[in-house]
């Protein structure tokens, strides 16, 4: 004799998938959509001078980067060699934009921060986040707040250039 499920009527089941298809659906939709834009991608120091802003190819770069290249005690100079000069440098920190990387459903302009000690002589640390995030001190607020601050600056001239 075959043995039925207790728990689950088995004309129950189709209802149950129908039932369920769409939640999995839209949870798989967001989840792609939505995640983080940071797909691993190698880090290649010639790409990442050329890449612009526009895109996230930066973003793709970072992990690589900072799990591989970006080592404690890395001296300045080598950094400068592989990554170029940085868009904004403030209190012994250099700041690197990423590109528009996606960020549950919306593009947002992400950074790379590397901080230096013993006076920008070697790297004390490196991360990487979208400029909405949120900063824990008042220290990365205001650097935060500053770097964005120049960015638009910069966008700025660049759109006055291009008007005739």
């Amino acid at each position: 004799m075959a043995r039925r499920s207790l728990w689950l009527h088995p004309a129950a089941k189709p209802l149950l998938f129908a039932f369920c298809l769409p939640f999995v659906l839209i949870y798989a939709f967001i989840w792609y959509m939505g995640g983080q834009d940071y797909k691993s991608a190698r880090f290649d120091p010639v790409i990442w001078k050329e890449a612009g802003t526009s895109q996230c190819i930066r973003g793709h770069m970072a992990k690589d980067l900072t799990d591989r290249h970006l080592i404690a005690n890395t001296y300045y100079s080598k950094i400068l060699d592989l990554l170029g000069k940085p868009e904004y440098q403030e209190e012994g920190c250099d700041f690197y934009e990423l590109g528009y990387c996606n960020f549950f459903l919306r593009s947002q302009l992400s950074v790379l921060k590397i901080c230096y000690s013993n006076g920008h002589e070697w790297l004390q640390n490196a991360s990487y986040y979208p400029l909405e995030s949120p900063v824990r001190t008042t220290a990365e607020r205001k650097q935060m707040r500053s770097f964005r601050e120049v960015m638009e600056d910069k966008q700025r001239e660049s759109e006055e250039k291009q008007k005739p």
